[in-house]
């Protein structure tokens, strides 16, 4: 079975395109060595390895060669360099905005789902449309529809609430058995690879802002929200980072075997320095 070849849109790592479509290329050629493909790219081969090997960035004056070692059309060379430049860049804001044109460069081709994944997380009643399905027999009704937008908090639009169900849909995080009923598939979603934490970024500042504005929209006895400042030590710190992790990862757990409530909760947990 011959396999197809690599396309660069597929990728997100502009490294492991180079390792895909290298093993894609010497099976189709014998003769095709990395050698061969380093003096394309008028690179040392040893260097060519360690970037394949996902230990190395290509250095800027070789990302233009792998037009021609590649064969990419104009299209596919940008979104090449993107990508390589986005993966070095060290400024957030810099790699934030790369990020957002990646994105809608692989939103615009359908076999892409990641695009479509930076969605999910790009508000902050999608996520919270997918939990309440879980206190819901949902089967999309007209009436139905009015009742999932307005049992939210604040409340959405119908087109919201079309939009957040035609999303877990296509995204296959909702299924629709043969009686109509909408189900959640999965129990819980966690995040880990670098470019959902852009779109979780927006998620987490609309958190945020929910959280500003339940102080005056929501009653006291139904929430319950604190502070503290507390100067400590680098040691007391990581202590304090562990103790949270292994809190949250409890919650998870916690919520992970249950069957689901009636309603659908918001839990925000910061830390940041205040002070140099």
């Amino acid at each position: 079975m011959q396999v197809p070849m690599p396309m660069v849109f597929d990728h997100l790592d502009y490294r492991r395109f180079l390792s895909d479509y290298y093993a894609w290329k010497k099976a189709r050629r014998g003769s095709f060595s990395m050698q061969v493909m380093a003096l394309k790219a008028g690179m040392d081969t040893s260097n060519l390895a360690k970037v394949l090997a996902g230990k190395r960035h290509l250095p800027a004056g070789a990302i233009a060669r792998f037009r021609e070692v590649c064969g990419f059309s104009e299209e596919e060379q940008a979104h090449f360099a993107r990508l390589v430049v986005w993966q070095k860049a060290r400024d957030p804001a810099k790699a934030k905005s790369l990020f957002e044109k990646i994105a809608k460069s692989q939103k615009a081709r359908p076999h892409i789902l990641d695009g479509r994944k930076y969605d999910y997380y790009s508000r902050w009643y999608y996520i919270a449309v997918y939990t309440l399905l879980e206190c819901m027999d949902f089967r999309g009704t007209p009436r139905e529809y009015r009742s999932l937008a307005t049992r939210l908090n604040p409340a959405l639009s119908l087109e919201e609430a079309r939009a957040s169900i035609e999303l877990l849909i296509e995204l296959g995080l909702v299924a629709v058995d043969a009686e109509g009923r909408h189900i959640p598939v999965q129990k819980s979603l966690s995040t880990g690879e670098r470019w959902k934490s852009y779109a979780v970024e927006r998620f987490q500042a609309e958190t945020l802002d929910l959280a500003k504005r339940s102080l005056e929209a929501i009653p006291k006895e139904e929430r319950d929200i604190s502070t503290l400042t507390f100067s400590a030590t680098q040691d007391e710190l990581e202590t304090l980072n562990r103790l949270t992790k292994e809190y949250r990862r409890s919650i998870v757990e916690l919520i992970s075997s249950g069957r689901g409530g009636g309603r659908v909760y918001q839990m925000n947990l910061q830390l940041f320095p205040l002070s140099a």
